[in-house]
């Protein structure tokens, strides 16, 4: 693999699928595997992987499911290993998946298949953080590198979850983050329904020291009751 040391998430029963067998792996690559679609989703809040493996399971449904929820909260290719027809794979690849890949195919046909992807979501990710290191959304700027928030460049002093908050929505403005995804992201612990008050408390402090500054900033977080939180800013509102 290079001097590219990449970490892979591979998603399966375990029953059938063990990709340690296979000769190619070496010691520049760590694997976790995940036993379903929570204990994958907590490991993705704490750890950047470079590649999502699933093994397509029984249940069709189940495997779309896992690929879909996936690809809402993160880029990373997802590469899915099935034994199917043609229009089994179209769903797939149509779902989310960016590659499929039979299980007979032979292992340095598949060192080759990760190599490719893991090096183009590595150049992608690096060009990411150089473009979102600052987020400018007039009047407010985000420094991700420094931590720091202003606003008409007064600085807004937020405690590290008050900013992780801030900056996930920020970063993609409009987009949606349900309760569950905001808090495995930004606690980077699994998330359970208590979690709400603290979001909602979370929230309205945010608010209130956005308020301070700019009385119409409060309303910059919306809500979309009993889903999650979003970012919008009509910079004609604070012109």
């Amino acid at each position: 693999m290079g001097r590219i040391e990449i970490k892979l998430l591979i998603i399966t029963s375990g029953k059938q699928f063990n990709i340690d067998s296979l000769d190619w792996i070496d010691k520049s690559v760590t694997i976790y595997y995940a036993t379903g679609l929570q204990d994958a989703l907590f490991h993705l809040t704490i750890i950047s992987y470079h590649l999502i493996i699933i093994e397509k399971g029984q249940d069709e449904e189940i495997t779309r499911s896992i690929i879909e929820t996936i690809r809402t909260l993160k880029k990373t290719p997802i590469l899915v290993f099935m034994a199917g027809t043609i229009d089994e794979k179209r769903v797939y690849i149509e779902t989310g998946a960016d590659a499929i890949i039979e299980y007979s195919t032979a292992g340095e046909e598949i060192r080759l298949m990760i190599y490719a992807l893991v090096r183009r979501y590595v150049c992608w990710h690096e060009n990411m953080i150089a473009e979102k290191e600052i987020i400018v959304e007039k009047p407010l700027i985000i420094n991700q590198v420094r931590r720091k928030v202003f606003w008409n460049e007064k600085e807004i002093r937020l405690t590290r979850h008050e900013f992780d908050f801030l900056y996930l929505l920020a970063a993609t403005p409009g987009r949606v983050y349900t309760f569950s995804q905001i808090y495995q992201i930004v606690w980077k612990e699994h998330y359970y329904e208590e979690s709400n008050n603290i979001l909602w408390c979370l929230r309205h402090r945010i608010r209130d020291k956005l308020k301070v500054i700019e009385p119409k900033a409060a309303d910059i977080i919306k809500n979309v009751r009993g889903i999650g939180y979003y970012l919008e800013l009509h910079k004609e509102d604070f012109s």
